[in-house]
């Protein structure tokens, strides 16, 4: 359906019966057995809407990826899959689930990026309130240091080095 939409046909999917018609029978080859696939598709090549633009971009698309290459037809194809499930509702699940913590972009670099760089602005926030904290510690032992500094300043040095206020 995207690629349907990607080209402009989603207008006469939804407004022309037999065209919607047409693509169904297209989609429901994925339930038809593979002995029969070929003729089936051959049918719907024989029975394709005539008035409909860009429909041969559609089909060649479609062969060019089902029929001729791209996908086995053992991999698309659904019929006597009794155990398998037919769907990937459980990874798009747990796509819906993980867009709701990461920030999606068209490439997978694009979210690296992103989480990299909430994690490197995160480590920065951590790195800025410890060189704060340090700092604070170093002001204190420098004023600290100044004010001992200041007390022994009164006192006199004698030859010996005691103050002469110790006697």
């Amino acid at each position: 359906m995207k690629y349907l939409s990607s080209i402009g046909l989603k207008s006469n999917y939804i407004e022309d019966t037999d065209f919607k018609q047409w693509i169904n029978s297209i989609f429901a080859l994925t339930l038809c057995p593979l002995n029969k696939l070929d003729d089936q598709w051959e049918k719907c090549l024989n029975n394709q809407p005539k008035s409909v633009l860009r429909i041969e971009e559609f089909l060649d698309n479609f062969a060019d990826n089902y029929f001729e290459g791209g996908f086995p037809k053992e991999m698309w194809n659904h019929f006597g899959n009794e155990n398998l499930p037919r769907t990937n509702n459980n990874l798009e699940g747990y796509n819906v689930k993980l867009k709701k913590y990461i920030v999606i972009s068209r490439h997978f670099e694009d979210i690296t990026i992103d989480v990299y760089m909430k994690r490197i602005a995160a480590m920065l926030v951590i790195y800025k309130k410890k060189k704060e904290k340090i700092g604070v510690a170093q002001q204190n032992i420098s004023s600290s240091d100044e004010e001992n500094e200041s007390d022994d300043s009164s006192g006199e040095v004698t030859d010996d080095g005691v103050d002469s206020d110790d006697y």
